[in-house]
């Protein structure tokens, strides 16, 4: 017959044999699995074995296997690729967790307009073909709502820095109204385009250059109005 004494021992060997078979399971987990699991979580709100194993359309067994070997390289791509985490991260827990964490959602783009030259600014009217084969130097593509006569130039010279130093994309509307303070491209009574700003003092309108070291030209009845400028960008290449 079992002594108190002798019950009491086998229970809490059973218990103490649980607590080590469990402390057991936790140190032979890999680290690599850790962090699986984990970012499974984290970017997905993915959990357990059989989860992790349909989301990355492999075995439980195999998920089972890199729970104490190491995930295969080919685990690591899928998992990166399928689950949004960094490869180098989930291989050694070297960097961010997420492939997103630095990555901002890029611009909507909306359309592609030609890219034309100052001396076909100059000349421009609302009857020329943009789309015509060799009118445009190249296509631009742009987050402003591109219209039928939407078109772009590049800046030159320096009279509109620091705002729009030479090389800037101009995103140029013919058919929107200018309204004082707009930057907008006009021409002359001789065809030739520029680029500044339209600002109103009382009655008058002038054209102003950002550059402090060019004047200031009083409009005339010779400028005409190519276009108001919507949207800018840099373009090295």
């Amino acid at each position: 017959m079992k002594t108190l004494n002798s019950m009491f021992k086998e229970k809490s060997n059973t218990a103490f044999n649980i607590s080590g078979s469990f402390s057991t399971t936790i140190k032979q987990m890999h680290e690599q699995m850790t962090r699986l699991y984990l970012a499974a979580k984290e970017l997905k709100e993915i959990v357990g074995q059989s989860a992790v194993a349909r989301a990355l359309n492999t075995s439980p067994q195999t998920v089972k296997n890199w729970e104490s070997r190491g995930i295969s390289q080919q685990g690591i791509l899928d998992a990166a690729g399928k689950i949004g985490c960094s490869p180098l991260w989930l291989k050694s827990g070297d960097g961010e967790m997420s492939t997103l964490s630095s990555i901002e959602e890029g611009p909507d783009l909306r359309g592609r307009v030609p890219l034309i030259s100052w001396v076909q600014a100059g000349a421009f009217s609302e009857a020329i073909d943009l789309t015509h084969p060799g009118f445009a130097e190249e296509f631009i593509d742009t987050t402003v709502k591109a219209r039928s006569h939407t078109f772009a130039l590049r800046v030159s010279g320096d009279s509109m820095e620091p705002d729009f130093p030479a090389g800037t994309i101009l995103i140029v509307e013919p058919e929107l109204e200018a309204h004082a303070n707009d930057f907008v491209i006009v021409k002359n009574g001789a065809e030739e385009a520029t680029f500044k700003q339209l600002v109103r003092d009382g009655s008058d309108w002038y054209l102003k250059p950002l550059n402090s070291r060019y004047p200031i030209k009083p409009w005339d009845q010779s400028i005409h109005i190519v276009g108001v400028v919507r949207a800018s960008e840099r373009k090295f290449r």
